[in-house]
C-alpha cells in the first residue's frame, strides 16, 4: 500500500525526497480498521482530517504509528472519545526518531551491562544493587543466587 503525501496536503518540506511511503502489511489492516472506526464515531470528519496525524507519523516515525493507532482504536472501541493530538512537524518527527534510536541504544547497553554483571563475579553490594536495579528496569525477577 503506497500513499502519496500530496493527497493529504502533506507535500514534503525542505526539499525532502520522500513523496510517498509504504505501510508494512501487518500495519495496513490496523490502520484501515482504525480509520473506519474513527470515521464512524466522529461526525463530519473527512478522511484527510482523520488520518493526517497517522500519515505524518508513518512518514516520520513508522514504529510510533502502531502504538498510536492501537491506542486510538482502543479508545474508540471502548466508547471513549479520541484524544486530539496536534500534527507532528518534520523537525519534531526527526527528533522523535533520534530519541527513539537513542532509547533503543541505551536499553541495549543496559541489557548488555546486566548480562555482563550476571556472568561476572558477584557478591559485592554495589554489583548486586546494580543487577537488582537493572532486573527491575527490564521487569525481570531478581535472584541473588
Amino acid at each position: 500500500m503506497v500513499i502519496p503525501l500530496e493527497n493529504y496536503g502533506m507535500a514534503p518540506k525542505r526539499n525532502r525526497i520522500v513523496r510517498s511511503f509504504s505501510l508494512r502489511a501487518d500495519n495496513q489492516a490496523l490502520f484501515a480498521r482504525a480509520r473506519e472506526r474513527v470515521k464512524a464515531h466522529v461526525p463530519g470528519a473527512n478522511d484527510s482530517e482523520l488520518i493526517r496525524l497517522g500519515l505524518e507519523l508513518l512518514v516520520l516515525c513508522p514504529e510510533a504509528l502502531v502504538g498510536r493507532v492501537a491506542g486510538l482504536l482502543e479508545r474508540v472501541e471502548s466508547g471513549r472519545p479520541p484524544v486530539h493530538t496536534p500534527p507532528v512537524s518534520a523537525w519534531e518527527g526527526e527528533k522523535l526518531l533520534e530519541e527513539d534510536e537513542g532509547e533503543r541504544r541505551r536499553r541495549l547497553a543496559l541489557f548488555e551491562e546486566l548480562e555482563r554483571l550476571r556472568e561476572g563475579p558477584r557478591g559485592a553490594p554495589e554489583v548486586e544493587a546494580r543487577v537488582e536495579a537493572l532486573c527491575r528496569y527490564f521487569g525481570m525477577v531478581y535472584s541473588a543466587n
